[in-house]
């Protein structure tokens, strides 16, 4: 689900400047709850590198880039 939410976060990067910075929000959970979640971007050109943190994990995003809309 993570990367359903970076995917579209990243496809908002065609649109901003620069898509730096803390971003947050909710993931849908089980049974109906849902998942605090937040990523952490630096972005360097087409260079995004930075970490996903939800409530139990944290996760580094390495080699990400922006190229057009995706």
């Amino acid at each position: 689900m993570i990367r359903a939410v970076l995917c579209g976060l990243i496809g908002l990067a065609a649109f901003a400047a620069d898509l730096s910075g803390i971003w947050v929000g909710q993931l849908p959970a089980r049974f109906g709850d849902v998942q605090d979640v937040a990523f952490k971007f630096r972005q360097n050109g087409p260079a995004i590198t930075g970490k996903t943190y939800g409530d139990s994990e944290s996760t580094p995003i390495a080699e990400g880039k922006l190229e057009g809309d995706q």
